[in-house]
């Protein structure tokens, strides 16, 4: 059923194939939106899915990239991301106001009536642009700033194949504990129902929580899509239940507590948690009894069944029984610190303090701080560790008196993961210390990037004749801090340099109003730190 009598028509005249659906489960946050394929090609019309206006345009080299939003008259708002280009009208719109603002990003909101469209308009050009990992076409619907899930509008995709699912995660509770790590019991398909060996699971502990590795496939593709909704019955009855028709942009990092933030990223594996923990305050779930927690029975079994499915309904079914495990005794409590989910947080240690708000983290559980390394020159310190999801932003400062006056605008925090991969958090100086926020708990330190972005020509050479090249290509790359700026003329004058964070590439398509002849860019590109690279290349037309 429609939740609006607007008439929406799909954003693409091909066929819609999903290679992402609404709700999915994505690093840090919930999928906003659908993903249409677009058969692997750049340069599809997108059209307007009915009458409106553009109430914002954002260009960039990382995110959507380039995205359109069309608000229409019930109120709802048609996103369009990763394009490649804007329709006629609206991209002349663009490039004007970039050349007015001398700068390639933007993210603004033209007046109600500057740029109002029909319905069937084409508005845009599919592309490949910002965070995308090939071409498509991201499509949302929005009412204020809550994604709706666009399946509620009538779009029509074909799905006969029910929710696949392969592994069952089962989480030991005692009372004023924190969670411990899951066990993890293979799924087989035995009579149409998945099961586990045996078809039962034992755990220790007062009560359990439940997760399944699950996920759905469309009939026109084998990528695996998001679960639309799962309910959990205990002994026949209804017991806890997720439903993804909408999910609140203030509310999508919540996923980081729906699913579990270990299993991610020790095996890439995104599960859904069929209980909420106590830090969890999404509103996905319509049933919910005993925060979807299982009391183990001291005697004999509960029968538990999990119920999978897609939005066309397809159904998977898993069944099995719960019993409590005879070594039922909690395990010895650990010697370090338990931080309880709701407080805040404030460490002060000689060259490390830490502060986080209250409600940041989603259960209690051991928190520990302090050096990791113990040097005294570039020391490494450790905050509780990187499988620890933050809701929010916390606020580090690291001592940093070994670096020369003449660095000190030059350093920097840096966040460190379990793979080696290093994240600049940037940093301001300031009494010995450098500060910083960061997302992301684990390993950090303080380092110093004094070394300039570097630019490269991928295919004009200082003298050349442009021959028949219509457009200029430089990979950009920095050390360490990320590239922040940077800025194009020829002969003195402006030039729309457009940026693709995710290939390093720099790139400007030759202006008509050049004129034959001899002629100079300069392109000067900065990174976050202050850094400087200025290139410089004649050439002739």
């Amino acid at each position: 059923m429609l939740l609006s009598a607007q008439d929406f028509r799909p954003p693409l005249n091909i066929p819609l194939k999903l290679t992402g659906n609404f709700g999915e489960l994505r690093n840090n946050h919930f999928h906003a939106g659908l993903d249409i394929a677009t058969d692997q090609a750049i340069g599809q019309p997108v059209y307007a899915c009915a009458d409106g206006y553009v109430s914002r345009i954002v260009v960039g080299g990382s995110g959507y990239g380039k995205a359109l939003y069309i608000t229409h008259p019930n109120g709802l708002t048609t996103v369009y991301g990763h394009l490649e280009g804007f329709g006629e009208g609206i991209a002349q719109w663009v490039k004007r106001t970039q050349y007015q603002q001398e700068q390639f990003e933007l993210d603004i909101k033209p007046a109600k009536n500057e740029l109002p469209v029909v319905r069937g308009q084409v508005v845009a050009i599919s592309g490949n642009t910002g965070a995308s990992a090939g071409p498509h076409l991201h499509f949302e619907i929005r009412k204020g700033d809550t994604a709706l899930n666009p399946m509620l509008f009538g779009f029509d995709i074909s799905d006969t194949r029910p929710p696949e699912v392969s592994h069952l995660y089962v989480y030991s509770y005692w009372e004023g504990m924190p969670g411990f790590k899951p066990k993890v019991y293979p799924l087989q398909k035995i009579a149409g129902r998945w099961q586990p060996t045996g078809a039962q699971v034992s755990a220790p502990g007062t009560s359990l929580g439940l997760g399944v590795y699950a996920w759905d496939r469309q009939n026109a593709r084998e990528n695996r899509n998001g679960v639309y909704r799962a309910e959990l019955l205990l002994d026949g009855e209804p017991h806890f239940s997720f439903k993804l028709d909408s999910i609140s942009f203030h509310d999508r990092r919540y996923l980081n507590a729906h699913t579990d933030y270990r299993v991610n990223l020790e095996n890439g594996r995104k599960i859904h948690r069929l209980f909420r923990l106590p830090g969890n305050a999404l509103s996905i779930y319509p049933i919910e009894q005993n925060r979807g927690l299982i009391p183990l029975l001291r005697e004999g079994t509960s029968q538990v069944d999990i119920n999978l499915y897609d939005f066309a309904g397809n159904k998977s079914s898993i069944a099995f029984r719960v019993k409590r495990d005879s070594l039922g005794l909690p395990p010895a409590a650990a010697a370090l610190h338990l931080q309880m989910w709701d407080e805040p947080l404030s460490i002060q240690q000689d060259g490390l303090h830490f502060e986080m708000d209250g409600a940041c983290l989603y259960e209690d559980m051991p928190f520990e701080a302090g050096l990791k390394n113990g040097s005294a020159q570039r020391p490494r310190w450790s905050v509780a560790d990187v499988f620890t999801p933050i809701h929010r932003e916390a606020k580090i400062r690291l001592s940093a008196d070994w670096v020369p006056e003449r660095h000190r605008q030059k350093a920097l925090i840096v966040h460190e993961d379990q793979n080696g991969y290093k994240r600049p958090l940037g940093g301001v100086w300031e009494s010995g210390f450098v500060s910083t926020k960061t997302d992301r708990l684990g390993d950090f330190y303080v380092a110093i990037d004094s070394v300039a972005p570097t630019v490269s020509s991928l295919n004009i050479k200082n003298g050349q004749a442009l021959g028949g090249l219509r457009q200029l290509r430089f990979r950009v790359r920095d050390n360490l801090s990320s590239i922040k700026h940077f800025r194009a003329e020829i002969d003195g004058r402006w030039v729309l340099f457009e940026y693709e964070a995710k290939e390093s590439l720099l790139y400007h398509h030759i202006e008509d109003w050049l004129e034959p002849g001899r002629h100079e860019l300069v392109l000067q590109v900065r990174d976050e730190r202050g850094n400087q690279t200025e290139l410089r290349i004649s050439f002739t037309r």
